[in-house]
């Protein structure tokens, strides 16, 4: 993406380059080196979820008796609930690696060993579904928006996007319509990942993972 002496964006796509007079960032854990200044700013972090077989009705209900959805309070938590059909959704981060067929995989087998621990009901149920993708943390672990460079952006949802990136997008387009008060996260600055040399590239993950599930551990 390019600006033009216009000061509209020239932005190069798959299918050609399409001329826009306003643009707006939306790459959350998916910015790539074309938006240098946010890639700074976020930590893109594997997520991964494994559903089990069907539990039958008795054995659900024992497992989440009001049919909930939960979330433990862990520096590394999970998130989990029942679906539908009485299967049982469970979540986390596993492991601090990006998201592919191999790893998920892998963090599949460590989310079903940890599901047992949490329900050893579970510890024999088999698991039908896993799949991986990536959630972008910023620093202060909550979200940003607003302008940087002449472009718009909303991003840093640190895991809750489903909910929060579709409240903000239709705040972020009132406010490209001309109306800023309807950004609710107006004003509050967007730090850089305080590590040196920091471009994007999270080395330090596997560490910091480390890290906090030694203080789980501990609590």
């Amino acid at each position: 993406m390019t600006r033009a002496r216009d000061g509209s964006f020239l932005v190069e796509t798959l299918h050609g380059t399409v001329r826009a007079k306003q643009v707006m960032a939306a790459t959350d854990a998916y910015t790539d080196r074309s938006l240098p200044w946010f890639r700074k700013r976020l930590v893109s972090v594997g997520s991964f979820v494994i559903v089990t077989e069907p539990l039958g009705e008795e054995l659900a209900r024992e497992v989440i008796p009001k049919a909930r959805l939960v979330v433990d309070s862990k520096n590394i938590g999970h998130y989990i609930r029942l679906t539908p059909d009485n299967r049982l959704a469970f979540g986390g981060r596993a492991r601090f690696a990006p998201s592919d067929p191999a790893s998920d995989r892998r963090s599949g087998a460590v989310l079903q060993r940890e599901m047992a621990e949490i329900f050893p009901q579970l510890s024999r149920v088999g698991i039908d579904y896993v799949w991986g993708g990536s959630v972008g943390f910023s620093y202060d672990r909550i979200p940003h928006a607003g302008q940087a460079g002449g472009v718009y952006y909303s991003m840093g949802y640190c895991g809750h996007g489903v909910q929060m990136a579709t409240y903000m997008g239709r705040a972020m387009a009132e406010v490209m319509d001309g109306h800023p008060e309807a950004n609710p996260l107006r004003g509050i600055g967007f730090p850089k990942i305080p590590v040196p040399f920091y471009n994007g590239t999270a080395w330090f993950l596997p560490f910091a993972g480390a890290y906090y599930k030694a203080k789980d551990r501990l609590m």
